[in-house]
């Protein structure tokens, strides 16, 4: 997982086999805060004031949809604007393309628990984002970056795929030729 310095997040996916994927993902616009603020501030304080601190990026989208339950509303809608800021970027053909996450997951390009594990992490991050004074966020979320081991870049996604370079196998083009007198 990745924080850079526009305080998007970049989560690191190891499929298997050295095939990797990211997600790239940015908060919520203060519209849409503002049309969810006390979903996001509940979940935000049920978990930094509980003992779930620590697991909070695998129970974040979780707890935003049972403070909506518990207060006779539905979380989809907020979640679906979470999941809308976030891009898959996975290598096609030689190059890093970049999908709408939501594409992905009903793509089948990831499975129940990749797709939970995001939505848990990203909402996180949402809410981190959005209940976090403005002058400390920097701050606070450099601290929680380096608590989650992630890293820095300041790139959007499209110029942050760019940036991956593609991996290539190396190996012997055969034995050297080598001239005899």
């Amino acid at each position: 997982m990745k924080i850079d310095r526009k305080l998007n997040i970049i989560i690191e996916m190891d499929r298997g086999e050295g095939s990797k994927l990211f997600v790239h993902a940015a908060p919520v616009s203060r519209e849409v805060f503002d049309a969810h603020w006390q979903m996001i501030a509940k979940a935000y304080g049920a978990i930094m004031n509980s003992d779930m601190a620590g697991f909070a990026t695998r129970v974040a989208m979780r707890m935003i949809r049972q403070v909506a339950e518990d207060s006779g509303t539905n979380a989809d809608a907020l979640a679906d604007e979470i999941r809308l800021r976030a891009t898959v970027v996975l290598q096609n053909g030689g190059k890093w393309d970049t999908i709408p996450l939501q594409q992905a997951v009903s793509g089948g390009m990831l499975d129940e628990e990749e797709a939970a594990e995001v939505d848990n992490n990203i909402a996180f991050f949402t809410c981190c984002w959005h209940m976090t004074p403005r002058a400390q966020r920097t701050e606070f979320l450099t601290g929680l970056a380096r608590r989650w081991g992630v890293q820095t870049s300041s790139s959007d996604s499209t110029a942050w795929a760019n940036s991956l370079r593609m991996s290539t196998a190396t190996g012997s083009s055969g034995p050297s030729q080598t001239a005899t007198p």
